[in-house]
């Protein structure tokens, strides 16, 4: 009896931990779309990791502070906070003032084709012939996306679309760094250096560009405080716990499914909750970038 409950539990946890990540992260895209409406990008992104930061060095202080870090550690949690969270997020923050919810989620999802890449060329790690089709087809749905802006249509393109590859690039940068140097024994101590880290380089930028004030700040709406809440405790925290939980109760490879899942909820929200436009090249580069990053993540030859 007891091993059944357990077994529920345990089973009534995975499914819940899949859903945070799944629809949680998905969701980001919206709630930063909705945030820079109003409010300054650099802003409502340090607002957000600053608080997220602190709730994770909390966690860490009150119950892992016996796995203290290193010098080096806190330098390479840093440089990965600053490189992830400014370069990443912050691109995708600056872009989403022009960009839709959808066609920013579809075209950051091609993170795992430079992933591929990077291990390719940096760690010498083969690639197999279905990875190299999935890398090739999951590009060609992004181009499918930027075209309009590569074309230079005013009606539909954004010059900022054209930077969202680089977001995704930041963050595998930061990704493929962090393998290779140590990182904080605790998941949170590290998550959290990473975005105070970030936090105060985008409050900084912000700054020095003007885009806000202590004032403007002080009068924030109540709607956009709710988004900066929302993002903090259950896009970075929230999330990020369940994505740790499950790498450590579930196989890599089933975690790893919400690469290409995050996109898809991100793209039904934006169309059902902010008027996203669902037309055939949405549909076309959701189905080709899906693929690729199916055959991308797979490592059968």
């Amino acid at each position: 009896m007891k091993a059944m409950d357990s077994h529920k539990k345990t089973l009534a946890m995975t499914v819940l931990a899949f859903l945070a990540v799944y629809v949680v992260w998905g969701s980001t895209y919206l709630a930063i779309r909705m945030g820079v409406r109003d409010f300054s990008p650099s802003a409502l992104l340090a607002l957000r990791f600053l608080v997220a930061g602190l709730v994770n060095l909390g966690v860490w202080c009150f119950f892992q502070r016996r796995l203290r870090p290193t010098a080096d550690e806190i330098k390479t949690a840093a440089i990965a906070g600053a490189v992830m969270l400014v370069g990443g997020t912050g691109v995708v923050a600056y872009a989403e003032r022009t960009v839709n919810s959808s066609t920013t989620a579809l075209i950051v999802a091609a993170s795992p084709f430079w992933f591929a890449l990077g291990d390719y060329l940096l760690a010498g790690k083969s690639l197999s012939v279905r990875q190299i089709a999935g890398i090739l087809i999951g590009f060609c749905g992004v181009c499918l996306l930027l075209w309009p802006s590569i074309h230079g249509s005013s009606e539909r393109g954004s010059p900022w679309a054209l930077a969202l590859p680089l977001a995704s690039i930041a963050w595998v940068a930061a990704g493929l760094y962090t393998k290779r140097k140590a990182m904080p024994r605790s998941i949170f101590l590290g998550a959290g250096i990473e975005m105070i880290a970030g936090g105060l380089i985008l409050l900084v930028l912000g700054a020095a560009l003007g885009e806000y004030t202590v004032g403007s700040i002080a009068q924030v709406s109540n709607r956009t405080w709710a988004i900066v809440i929302y993002l903090a405790l259950f896009g970075s925290c929230l999330a990020f716990t369940a994505y740790a939980w499950l790498l450590e109760h579930q196989p890599t490879h089933r975690v790893a499914s919400y690469a290409y899942v995050n996109p898809v909820v991100a793209v039904l929200l934006g169309v059902l909750l902010d008027g996203d436009p669902f037309t055939t090249p949405v549909f076309l580069a959701l189905a080709l970038v899906t693929l690729g990053v199916t055959l991308t993540m797979s490592r059968t030859a």
